[in-house]
């Protein structure tokens, strides 16, 4: 199971951790993700204060980190078989999707600038 596989229902404290890693993983305050998890925001340092449980949170944003390089990734590649294919006249060219193209690059410069220096 990895940090952003959800446990089956009813394992408690895991699925409380889990619910609470995705919240925090997804950009929530921990005020905001104590109330999307229903726990105090006490109860919410506890998990912060506890070392294996930092792990987890920082192998959930690392996996979620690599979803969105690979993701990324892809569809730069998209973006450039597109104006490629502007460019050499196969499609003609539309003023939409160049500017989506451009926008997918360099969203995908910007993210790998981002974590460039980040260990697989």
């Amino acid at each position: 199971m990895t940090a952003l596989t959800a446990p089956r229902r009813g394992h408690g404290r895991k699925d409380i951790d889990y619910r609470l890693i995705a919240a925090l993983v997804m950009g929530a305050s921990l005020r905001h993700a104590a109330e999307q998890v229903d726990v105090s925001v006490s109860a919410d340092e506890r998990r912060l204060a506890d070392p294996e449980f930092r792990v987890r949170l920082v192998e959930a944003k690392n996996d979620l980190m690599d979803r969105l390089l690979g993701a990324s990734a892809s569809a730069g590649l998209a973006a450039i078989d597109h104006l490629l294919q502007v460019v050499v006249g196969d499609v003609k060219p539309s003023p939409g999707r160049i500017a989506a193209a451009r926008a997918l690059l360099g969203a995908s410069v910007s993210l790998d600038r981002h974590t460039s220096g980040r260990l697989p």
